[in-house]
């Protein structure tokens, strides 16, 4: 979290305008790690179901939400296995380029969408894995990079259709303004107007 990341940054900027007012839905945030989305949303109102597989991240959600009195559901499991239910809005965020089956997740994810729900999920853009970047974070000192799958628009378009969703939108998030100050100044203006994040859609 203490990472300077201007690929969050430009996330946390747009993504709210595609999501719109949650209060009151019923939400599933997959890969939810400390909380990023899933304490966001319950502030918003919604009720809010996070499922990590990463006992740590998931240990500083529930810390996080404990602090500021908030209800959250949140839950160990895998990405490949859910919390049983239907929801309003199902969301995953910069989670599936780590998978290699991303029909298969898409499909349990796809799933749990109730009638007139929505699935959004955004990703790092495969542009810059062309470039041959990768998803990397800092601890104590040392520097991780966690293992990407190249996934472009037409694989994800493809699994939204064959679990039976109706593609809603399809967008790109670009480098502007709230990348800004994230480390990379120097580097920050030949990327102006990159795609960093890409994001899909889709509506039972």
């Amino acid at each position: 979290d203490e990472d300077d990341n201007p690929v969050t940054a430009v996330e946390d900027a747009h993504l709210p305008r595609l999501i719109g007012d949650v209060a009151g839905l019923r939400v599933l945030d997959v890969g939810c790690g400390t909380g990023r989305w899933a304490l966001r949303l319950a502030r918003q109102g919604a009720h809010v179901t996070g499922v990590d597989p990463c006992e740590p991240m998931l240990q500083r959600a529930i810390e996080r939400a404990q602090a500021e009195g908030l209800q959250i559901d949140l839950r160990q499991g895998s990405l490949d296995c859910f919390p049983e239910g239907s929801y309003d809005l199902v969301l995953c965020t910069l989670v599936l380029g780590h998978l290699a089956d991303l029909e298969g997740a898409i499909g349990e994810m796809a799933a749990r969408v109730g009638e007139g729900g929505r699935l959004i999920i955004t990703d790092f853009h495969y542009f810059g894995q062309l470039l041959g970047w990768r998803t990397g974070c800092r601890w104590r000192g040392e520097k991780y990079h966690i293992e990407n799958h190249l996934h472009d628009y037409g694989e994800y378009i493809a699994a939204f259709l064959r679990a039976g969703l109706r593609i809603a939108a399809v967008e790109d998030i670009c480098w502007d303004e709230n990348a800004s100050h994230h480390g990379i100044d120097g580097a920050a203006s030949p990327w102006w107007g990159f795609p960093l994040c890409l994001v899909v859609v889709g509506e039972r």
